[in-house]
């Protein structure tokens, strides 16, 4: 195989190939927003399912306008309406109005009140516009320019038109602004004496109390750079969609709202009914619990200050993103779970189910995180994971049909269903990297060869000495292949068995057994020689015939050899030279073997293996061709008396 080949069938390299690959990839692609929505919506379904805690709700009161009051007040609502409702509310001294209605010009009748409202109700903030590229700036009410009590009222709305993040300010040449929601955080907190600071370490970012607000960078999180203005932080939305105590404006005017739910709070007024469009998607309107798709402008308002309330007050902590290397090392490490879930052996069934059940993993650990204020982005890990594994299945299935293929050099010859089977099931030890592997390992290794074959074979017609050749062998390798073993060739009338691979053995009981099986293979010959073929043979006037058999067990070389389109399973070593020698020694005056219709030789390392299962008869030391140094052999004469 030449070294090209080689590299690419390394397991480790090209799975290490696909990591890069599938890591470049899904990182581009964050990079370049096709990700995003993905990972909001993954965002989205964390708020939405994560395990609540009390939100700190009751020091904000919302009172909306509903379709009823819209009814009745009419819309929009006149400057006389807004003035009684902020002296109502003054009379109830919350600590400070919110005012969701844009009034830069008079709404009458009662435009005078109103302003006279502004000037007595000094708790009152109301809303301006700030307007951007694609919208023009509202301004706020004249009467308040330039006395700190305005704020804007923006929101940035995300790709897919969800409004996520709350804002502190905006600037525009120079001009800072702030939000509607910071502006009134402020005024709360300062009657308990919490202002707003720059923080010491760095002055850019807010301190609220004893915690820094970090704005979000435009790449944070699930983000890839789509919103980059202001300051930015992530809503929270804890409590779910509406945790705020709401009241009509009918409610309020005609008496039915108590004093002390108003008396010391946050009070935002702004429309709530269908008809007047100041409403915006939020991660609650797909998929979410609520019957309508949208969230009123005021109650994203009310969601923000109460974040920031208990931002300042050590409540509660803003939702901080992760680094970009922790990032990478979370992808990463999904990425390597989908390589090993695909890499483990499966069948259909099961890797449908292990996939789906560790692919929601990352959602699952971000909705756990996101309780604790943490977002680690999770859509970019599970497709991470789900490609790793399919592709890592794919690569598995192909080298699979490749070790099949190699393994026919195997299953090609002479085996039993049940060594097919165990050596498909251990293929991962006979095979690797697209070849047979070398193994050095214990086996048993039997010849057997007819006796003067050659002036047999020379006496009779070609097609009738392949007949009777056929006959012949197919009987002796169905021994061989019912006791376990390996036909691993057949050599012109010879036949060389192998006990005890290509799946090498771990025990010496196993080891045994193998000594056992090959000499109970040879003892099977025996038998169907002498008592079917030789009469069948009688009575079809073929020639009678005996033959010989050598079994040694030792360690030996075991793997293919040959090209990759033609290779041949093979073993090698002193193990088949000492077998091949035994089936072919030859009777001397120094040393009897007791004549037989099957001569069974066996060796010393043999015979001490058979645990008494058969007779046997010490034939002496010999010195075998090719060889200097004695071996001890035995005669395999039949089953043991005591084995029977």
């Amino acid at each position: 195989m030449n070294p090209i080949s080689k590299f690419t069938n390394n397991r480790v390299v090209t799975d290490a190939g696909v990591f890069l690959f599938l890591l470049t990839l899904l990182v581009v692609g964050q990079w370049s927003s096709v990700f995003e929505r993905w990972e909001l919506g993954a965002y989205d379904l964390s708020l939405r399912w994560r395990m609540e805690k009390p939100a700190n709700s009751d020091k904000v009161v919302q009172i909306l306008a509903n379709e009823e009051d819209l009814n009745q007040l009419g819309w929009p609502l006149s400057d006389q309406v807004l003035a009684k409702v902020l002296n109502k509310l003054h009379v109830a001294a919350p600590r400070v109005i919110g005012l969701d209605f844009y009034r830069e010009q008079p709404r009458p009748p009662g435009h005078e009140e109103l302003v006279a409202a502004f000037k007595n109700v000094p708790e009152t903030i109301a809303v301006f516009k700030f307007g951007g590229s694609k919208a023009k700036m509202v301004p706020p009410p004249p009467v308040l320019d330039g006395l700190e009590r305005s704020g804007f009222a923006d929101w940035l709305v995300d790709s897919d038109g969800v409004v996520r993040q709350g804002l502190l300010y905006l600037s525009r040449d120079g001009r800072v602004s702030s939000s509607l929601a910071l502006r009134l955080g402020l005024e709360y907190l300062a009657a308990d004496g919490i202002t707003a600071k720059p923080d010491p370490v760095n002055p850019k970012y807010l301190r609220l109390g004893k915690t820094t607000l970090r704005p979000l960078g435009a790449k944070d999180g699930g983000y890839a750079g789509s919103n980059s203005g202001g300051y930015r932080f992530l809503l929270d939305f804890r409590g779910g969609e509406n945790p705020f105590q709401v009241y009509s404006f009918l409610d309020l005017l005609e008496g039915r709202v108590p004093a002390e739910k108003i008396e010391d709070r946050i009070v935002i007024l702004g429309p709530g009914a269908d008809s007047v469009k100041d409403q915006f998607l939020s991660p609650f309107s797909l998929g979410g619990s609520s019957e309508n798709a949208f969230m009123f402008g005021p109650v994203l308002h009310a969601h923000a200050v109460n974040q920031l309330l208990r931002i300042a007050e050590g409540g509660s902590a803003q939702i901080i993103t992760i680094n970009e290397f922790f990032e990478l090392l979370w992808l990463s490490c999904w990425i390597v779970m989908g390589l090993i879930i695909g890499r483990t052996p499966f069948n259909t069934v099961t890797f449908a189910w292990r996939t789906s059940l560790a692919g929601v993993g990352p959602l699952l650990i971000q909705i756990i995180l996101i309780h604790g204020n943490i977002w680690l982005p999770s859509a970019v890990a599970t497709l991470g994971f789900v490609l790793a594994a399919i592709l890592a299945t794919a690569m598995a299935s192909h080298e699979e049909r490749k070790q099949r293929r190699m393994l026919r050099f195997l299953l090609d010859k002479s085996v039993s269903p049940a060594v097919a089977e165990e050596i498909l099931a251990n293929r991962e030890q006979v095979v690797g990297g697209g070849k047979i592997r070398t193994q050095k390992l214990s086996a048993s290794v039997l010849f057997t060869d007819l006796v003067n074959f050659t002036p047999v074979a020379e006496r009779m017609e070609p097609e009738v000495l392949m007949l009777w050749l056929n006959e012949y062998m197919g009987a002796m390798a169905g021994k061989i292949m019912v006791n376990g073993g390996v036909v691993d060739k057949f050599i012109g009338d010879a036949i060389m068995a192998l006990f005890g691979v290509p799946v090498a053995r771990e025990s010496e009981e196993d080891i045994d057994q193998d000594v056992v099986n090959a000499v109970s293979s040879a003892m099977g010959m025996w038998d169907i020689l002498e008592h079917e073929l030789i009469p069948a043979w009688k009575k079809r006037g073929l020639p009678e015939i005996s033959m010989r058999v050598g079994i040694h067990t030792g360690m030996l070389v075991a793997g293919g050899l040959g090209h990759e389109e033609r290779m041949d399973y093979t073993v090698l070593g002193d193990t088949v030279n000492i077998a091949a020698r035994l089936e072919s020694l030859k009777p001397g005056t120094e040393f009897t073997i007791q004549p037989s219709i099957c001569r069974i030789l066996i060796s010393e390392a043999a015979c001490a293996r058979l645990g008494g299962k058969f007779e046997t008869a010490l034939v002496g030391d010999m010195v075998l061709k090719g060889r200097s140094e004695t071996i001890e052999v035995h005669q395999v004469l039949g089953v043991s008396k005591h084995n029977d």
